[in-house]
């Protein structure tokens, strides 16, 4: 970043954990005369040199545990209240330490077919709130994270036991491990590598057994009625929404916000910068791509395709085997990645639904791409 100001000119080099800096003197004509000073500022980038973790993550995971603690009493007792002005609970605490020995497991599997009384189907909501299933923040639940893994693997196998078993609800598969004293709390079993679930319920399935408990009871008593059901659903199973990250501001226009990853421009300006930066190596000579074999390349991409170097590119641009590119010298990767939202929306990536395909102009050539509107019109910023 170069900035002058006056009769100086003011060179700096941002970099993670460091800045470097140098100051001109100018004559008359803004042309350099003199070097005044240089120098660099390093301090720490805040991560751990061998994890690479931030360093406020210690500080971060107890903050979060602790919230979520927080979070559930404050619903608990919430809960509870209602419970009692819906007349599902007793108002005297004494009279409710008498309901405490009764088998919330038992009375989770009896209420599929037989009717409880008010303060028996109390006992079994408030239980569903003690643990009510784990529902992930992610967008995409294939996560690097070990546990993303094993709770996923978990949770599927649980599903196909409770169908194998013809269990109606996961309440009703607890009682018949709590029935064979098995174990009925999740736990993790083994350490590090080998560690792992037996089993580990969703939200989805807790869920599914409070409607169809709801719907049961309601039959036998008049007072559950939908009203009632939904606000319940609403105390039990409410989760907060993910605060929407800031959008930070154009380096060029600053007044201006960035646009998202997701945006068509986004991905188009993504792909013809890579593109333009982009050196072929042959005998040690290097060369640019030229305009013909760029658009020949951005018209794969810009379909949602990647392009692997070693094979991909020598394939479409006709190089000798002997041929390499400077990405692949980098180590940076080894491919061009194209157009993400395009290859998702067609269904090519993580096996999402698809708007189906849709051949469209792109520099003169037919690109099957994704559902695009007004893509054509754009001047794909970088030509």
């Amino acid at each position: 970043m170069v900035l002058t100001l006056g009769r100086y000119r003011f060179a700096l080099d941002l970099g993670t954990n460091s800045i470097g800096w140098a100051v001109y003197a100018l004559d008359q004509s803004l042309n350099v005369i003199d070097l005044q000073g240089a120098g660099v500022r390093i301090f720490p980038d805040g991560r751990n040199p061998k994890s690479k973790a931030s360093l406020a993550e210690d500080r971060r995971e107890p903050r979060a545990a602790r919230r979520r603690r927080d979070r559930y009493l404050q619903r608990r007792s919430y809960l509870m209240a209602e419970l009692v002005k819906a007349g599902l609970m007793p108002a005297d605490p004494a009279a409710r330490k008498v309901l405490e020995p009764l088998d919330p497991y038992e009375l989770r599997a009896k209420g599929l077919d037989y009717a409880l009384t008010l303060h028996e189907f109390g006992r079994v909501l408030f239980h569903l709130n003690q643990r009510r299933g784990f529902q992930s923040n992610r967008i995409a639940d294939a996560g690097k994270d070990e546990d993303g893994g094993k709770i996923k693997q978990a949770s599927q196998a649980l599903k196909e036991k409770i169908a194998e078993l013809g269990c109606r609800t996961y309440g009703e598969y607890l009682a018949r491990r709590h029935a064979e004293r098995n174990q009925v709390r999740v736990r993790l079993i083994g350490k590090d590598s080998k560690s792992h679930y037996d089993f580990y319920p969703t939200r989805d399935l807790l869920k599914h057994e409070f409607e169809t408990l709801w719907d049961c009871q309601a039959k036998h008593s008049p007072d559950l009625t939908q009203d009632l059901k939904d606000h319940f659903f609403n105390i039990l199973f409410f989760q907060r929404p993910l605060k929407p990250p800031v959008i930070g501001k154009c380096t060029f226009f600053t007044q201006d916000e960035r646009l998202s990853k997701a945006h068509p421009l986004s991905q188009a300006r993504r792909i013809y910068q890579d593109l333009n930066h982009l050196k072929i190596i042959i005998d040690g000579v290097e060369r640019r791509l030229s305009l013909a074999d760029r658009d020949k390349l951005a018209f794969i991409l810009l379909s949602g395709e990647d392009v692997t170097l070693k094979i991909g590119l020598r394939k479409q641009l006709g190089l000798p085997a002997s041929a390499t590119t400077t990405l692949e010298e980098g180590g940076k990767t080894d491919r061009l990645v194209g157009d993400q939202v395009v290859a998702r929306l067609a269904g090519k990536r993580d096996h999402c639904e698809t708007f189906g395909e849709t051949l469209i102009q792109i520099n003169g050539l037919t690109s099957p791409f994704a559902f695009a509107p007004n893509r054509t019109s754009r001047p794909w910023l970088v030509i």
